[in-house]
């Protein structure tokens, strides 16, 4: 839509050219005083006076990288970062030797191959906090304190993923362990994003339990973040893995749950990305959008 002059504006405008026009003058297009910077595409904020313009479009730095100093400098970094690099590939593989092959022989995948596995084909794991715990207990190593947290998609939402390190102390809460769980919580909250638990714990660490209360900004603050999610909409969806003497089935199998209960926790684990995505667009998409999915011993529910 064409918009009009003022009045005054289209008055000096027609003088200026009767002007132009009686002393045989031709007008030159005035230099604009605003110009665009060099290699920006036009947005918000990107124009400016022109003789600003040629001050801002370099950044003048002071830092010589010929220097000694700057040498030294990168020297030094370089050694930190190696020793970052080093100290993430060791804190990738968990626990000790002896307990991941213990974890192994129970034909139970390492927890960061379960995060792999759970994440759709082809993205990343935005992992969060994972040198937590790193020589913070004299007596004991807690590889990213015990637990991986982070972002992943799964099914084509990005959702928060904790999953307990059971190569780590079985698995249990050291007070290092509930901050960084904690947190994970917060941002899922903060984002509104799904929360996946991976649970294989054994609970608080029994020499530090005088330090894991199970109140509101401790353990406990937990459950009560979960409630308070799901009250919001926000999905929580548990896979849980016990290992009991007595029997895993008795105690709480798929096999018990689809027979007595109603509940079916069997799904072979090439499809458990595809049930939790089931319940993830159930929770966010409305349930009666959703068909129950076959498992072995009946249907799988949410």
């Amino acid at each position: 839509m064409a918009m009009s002059l003022p009045r005054s504006s289209r008055t000096a405008l027609r003088l200026r050219c009767q002007f132009a026009s009686h002393h045989q003058l031709q007008l030159q297009p005035r230099q604009p005083r605003f110009q665009q910077l060099a290699g920006s595409r036009r947005t918000v904020a990107n124009l400016t006076h022109t003789h600003q313009a040629a001050a801002i479009t370099r950044i003048q730095t002071n830092v010589d990288p010929t220097s000694e100093e700057f040498k030294e400098n990168e020297k030094s970094m370089a050694a930190v970062m190696a020793r970052i690099e080093t100290l993430s590939q060791q804190i990738q593989k968990g626990g000790p030797e002896k307990a991941r092959q213990k974890h192994l022989q129970r034909k139970k995948m390492l927890p960061r191959d379960r995060v792999t596995a759970l994440i759709d084909p082809g993205t990343t794991f935005l992992e969060l906090a994972p040198m937590a715990g790193y020589e913070l207990y004299p007596e004991a190593e807690v590889p990213a304190g015990g637990i991986i947290a982070g972002v992943g998609v799964v099914e084509g939402v990005s959702c928060m993923i904790v999953a307990n390190d059971s190569t780590v102390k079985g698995g249990t809460y050291y007070p290092i362990t509930v901050k960084k769980h904690l947190r994970a919580q917060t941002v899922a909250q903060e984002n509104k994003l799904p929360c996946i638990y991976l649970v294989d714990s054994g609970g608080a660490n029994l020499p530090h339990q005088a330090d894991v209360f199970p109140d509101r900004d401790h353990f406990g603050r937990i459950f009560y973040n979960q409630a308070r999610m799901s009250a919001q909409g926000i999905p929580q969806i548990s896979v849980a893995a016990t290992g009991e003497e007595i029997s895993a089935e008795d105690l709480g199998g798929g096999k018990m749950h689809s027979s007595v209960s109603g509940d079916d926790g069997i799904i072979p684990p090439q499809h458990t990305r595809k049930y939790l995505g089931l319940g993830l667009q159930a929770a966010l998409g409305g349930r009666n959008e959703v068909k129950p999915g076959e498992t072995k011993f009946g249907v799988f529910r949410m």
